[in-house]
């Protein structure tokens, strides 16, 4: 434990000069003539206020500058502040007229009232910026009391949050000009009073009056202003340490010790941080936690400076605390209120990823089935019908997902990733997919892209393709006659950077000039006129418009009404090397083939643990000429894939029990049967996690459902035609295809429930909520593709109440919808 050492004071305090005569004469072994006592104490305050990080400056009464500090120099683009004497608000700001009458108009105020002023004010900043700043102006008075002039200081309160870099950088700045404004010292008395030093004025004068000045702008210091000779002994300090303290005068605090104000333990830390500061020449930056004026808990941020005289000798220190109470509570509630908002986002992530699963899946059944009753029906009528309602429901399936692209792009992280890809394969990709509309609308196509184009590059390609999918899509929607021109070209703008310029051109509708600002808003239309006949959701340009924004490009439109539209985007871009096209690629979209296949002899197995939706896969892919083989369950599918080499797998990734569909393909790939079968994943919802885990499971390609016949079609293309040429029995489809024969959907949802019943019964008699919810969500999925709304209705009711209901009540429902399905059974 340190000694307490002992500290004799005077009974009567000392003044100022004395203090500082006392400390010189300790130092030098000597004493002091007045006119060295002079120059010691001008040194001494000039390097406390050229200490003090803050803009200071005064004036005379006609509002000509007598003296600034440096940083007020600094500030306002002169070398020293000798520069700044004489001048004006009106020199200083030429430029800024209401901002000159708006100081000055305060700068009289002050004076003409003899009162302090503090005000928030606008003032230019560092680099001419409008900055706010707190102000505080105090009158200049003569002996008489009278306003000769106003002093004045301010702070930015633009660099509030960052006052701990500031404060720091501006004591390193302090380090380096300290000696050079020491020798200033002397010049102190003229530059702040505005007064030559008179012979009628002895040296003593002379100080005191530096002193007294200097006391009254030190006083006024925000937080604790305190500086100390090097045996610990308080020289000064300003209002706000006397506050701190219960002191009224500066007598009462100086000549105190850390001793005589804190705890012993605490003055032993103040030493020890006064001891390093003097020793090392150097300054500390630290946060302590105290009490305010109010004796309440506060936490403050110090820094301690040495203080160091003209000949390199260190004569103590100066402290600067001030208050950051209000700012670490704000920082904690930031803190807080970004935990709440990343919650909330995390929040609306699933919400949207539970959604796209639960209307996905039901709307990929649907689309299934009415595929295979289009090619089932043989009555004219109803096979129109049939068709009308497969079109609407591939209709709706893509306006929804449109909605949740729109929903997803505020913070879907996945867009913002970049692979490599060749240009000319993405363009030609996304043109192909609409050459079958182009040709049945008699529309010309035109594809022009620079022979000295950059290929390949690095950048975002699913929200290119996504673009560009977008645009030329409107483009074919809303062109009758004429033709769609694609036009492609890169510039360099740097050692490996590029820009992609691209161009899609039509000649169709065109929108008029009040309209084209309103076309990348969400859910916007052309004109009322256009709803009847072009169908949309009003959410692709507001898409396009996002993608390109989160790629850092730009787009623009030119357009003519009935004479067409230009869309022209722009896309930074980078180089690549042409090797690393095919591993970029792994996971790119499957390509829309347009001639039907006829496919023989490819055994696949189909792992769905939805028995409804796998049995129309499966009758579908028979339909289509695969050897079919299906498993309800991951456990199933392995066993299967031990005794058979499957061509090609599709897996459901949602599957129950333990075992989804990557661990289940993990295990699969294992096998030396199947290492090498291509697994495709089949889902309701794709995101980047989704991704990820199949890319790391093995499976090389993602599709969302429905599975219909194009997307096999495409697959089959992929992994088993690989560019060869299809012969006629592979381009024709069976003309017996017959799915169901002569029975309904719903008869074979009948069918296939009984062992959905005896799960669903068990889960009830076993009280397990929880399985007993995920029966009847895949229940409500199966009968979406039935035509028994009133069986539907009856499903979630049951589905609602088994959230929260007890078991009793629950089986009350549950029996109420096995009445209704054994009478629409018995009507079926």
């Amino acid at each position: 434990m340190s000694r307490r050492r002992k500290v004799v004071h005077s009974k009567t305090p000392l003044a100022f000069s004395d203090l500082i005569r006392k400390a010189a004469q300790q130092t030098s072994n000597k004493a002091l003539t007045k006119t060295e006592t002079l120059d010691l104490m001008t040194q001494c305050l000039d390097g406390i206020v050229a200490s003090l990080p803050i803009n200071i400056f005064w004036k005379d009464k006609q509002g000509r500058f007598l003296g600034c500090n440096e940083r007020v120099a600094k500030l306002l683009g002169f070398a020293s502040p000798d520069e700044i004497i004489g001048k004006t608000q009106y020199d200083l700001h030429a430029g800024h007229p209401e901002l000159t009458q708006a100081l000055v108009a305060v700068d009289q105020e002050v004076m003409k009232k003899n009162k302090v002023k503090i005000i928030d004010e606008i003032g230019l900043g560092p680099t001419g910026e409008l900055n706010h700043y707190l102000t505080y102006k105090t009158p200049l008075r003569n002996k008489a009391g009278k306003a000769v002039g106003l002093f004045g200081f301010s702070y930015d309160i633009n660099e509030k949050t960052q006052v701990e870099a500031a404060l720091i950088e501006e004591n390193e700045q302090i380090q380096k000009k300290w000696h050079k404004n020491l020798r200033e010292l002397a010049k102190l008395y003229k530059e702040i009073t505005g007064q030559n030093a008179s012979a009628e004025l002895s040296a003593l004068d002379y100080v005191a009056g530096i002193r007294d000045y200097l006391e009254k702008i030190i006083g006024l210091m925000p937080g604790h202003v305190y500086w100390t000779d090097i045996n610990g002994i308080y020289l000064g300090c300003n209002d706000g340490m006397l506050r701190a303290f219960g002191l009224k005068l500066r007598q009462d605090f100086i000549g105190k010790t850390a001793y005589d104000l804190v705890s012993p333990n605490m003055a032993t830390k103040v030493f020890n941080n006064d001891k390093k500061v003097m020793k090392e020449r150097k300054q500390i930056y630290f946060e302590e936690g105290g009490l305010d004026v109010n004796k309440n808990p506060a936490t403050y941020v110090t820094y301690k400076v040495p203080l160091i005289n003209v000949q390199d000798r260190v004569l103590g220190i100066l402290g600067i605390s001030i208050d950051i109470t209000a700012r670490k509570r704000a920082e904690e509630q930031l803190k807080i209120a970004k935990e709440e908002a990343d919650a909330a986002n995390q929040a609306k992530s699933e919400f949207i990823r539970n959604m796209s699963h639960d209307l996905r899946t039901p709307l990929a059944g649907i689309i299934g089935a009415l595929d295979l009753i289009c090619k089932e029906e043989q009555d004219i009528r109803l096979k129109d019908f049939s068709m009308q309602a497969f079109y609407a429901a591939q209709a709706l399936l893509n306006t929804f997902n449109e909605i949740l692209d729109a929903a997803k792009i505020e913070f879907d992280k996945k867009n913002e990733e970049g692979v490599i890809f060749s240009l000319h394969e993405l363009i030609n990709q996304v043109s192909s997919l609409f050459r079958p509309i182009i040709m049945e609308k008699g529309l010309d196509i035109y594809i022009n892209i620079a022979k000295n184009i950059a290929d390949p590059v690095h950048g975002n390609r699913k929200l290119l393709h996504r673009v560009l999918l977008n645009l030329l899509g409107n483009a074919v929607k809303f062109t009758e006659t004429g033709a769609i021109t694609i036009e492609a070209m890169t510039k360099k703008k740097g050692k490996n950077k590029i820009e992609l310029l691209l161009n899609v051109k039509d000649t169709g509708v065109g929108i008029s000039q009040d309209k084209i600002k309103e076309i990348f808003l969400p859910f916007s239309r052309l004109t009322s006129s256009y709803n009847n006949k072009i169908k949309g959701s009003g959410l692709g340009l507001h898409i396009v418009y996002q993608f390109i924004e989160k790629m850092g490009g730009k787009i623009t439109v030119t357009s003519k009404p009935n004479k067409g539209s230009v869309f022209s985007i722009k896309i930074p871009l980078e180089i690549a090397k042409a090797e690393k096209i095919a591993a970029a690629s792994q996971f790119q979209p499957v390509t829309k083939i347009v001639e039907p296949i006829r496919v023989n002899n490819i055994h696949v197995l189909v792992v769905e643990d939805n028995l409804f939706i796998q049995r129309i896969a499966k009758v579908n892919l028979e339909n289509w000429g695969y050897i079919v083989d299906v498993a309800n369950e991951g456990t199933e599918a392995i066993e299967q894939c031990k005794h058979n080499a499957y061509d090609l797998i599709y897996m459901d990734i949602g599957l129950p029990n333990q075992l989804d569909g990557c661990e289940t393909t993990k295990i699969i790939k294992k096998n030396a049967l199947n290492q090498s079968t291509p697994v495709v994943a089949l889902t309701a919802h794709a995101d980047k996690k989704v991704e990820e885990e199949c890319k790391e499971a093995g499976i090389t390609i993602i599709l969302e459902k429905p599975l219909i016949k194009e997307k096999a079609d495409a697959i089959y293309n992929q992994y088993f035609l690989k560019g060869k040429k299809l012969n006629q029995a592979e381009k024709e489809t069976p003309k017996n295809d017959v799915l169901f024969k002569s029975k309904s959907i719903f008869s074979l949802f009948l069918e296939s429930f009984p062992v959905e019943q005896a799960n669903i019964e068990s889960a009830i008699a076993a009280q397990d909520r929880r399985r007993l919810r995920g029966l009847l969500h895949n229940l409500i999925g199966g009968l979406s593709y039935c035509d028994v709304p009133e069986l539907l209705k009856a499903v979630k009711q049951l589905d609602y109440i088994s959230k929260n209901a007890d078991f009793d009540e629950i089986h009350q429902f549950y029996n109420e919808f096995i009445n209704i399905l054994e009478r629409k059974s018995k009507e079926c």
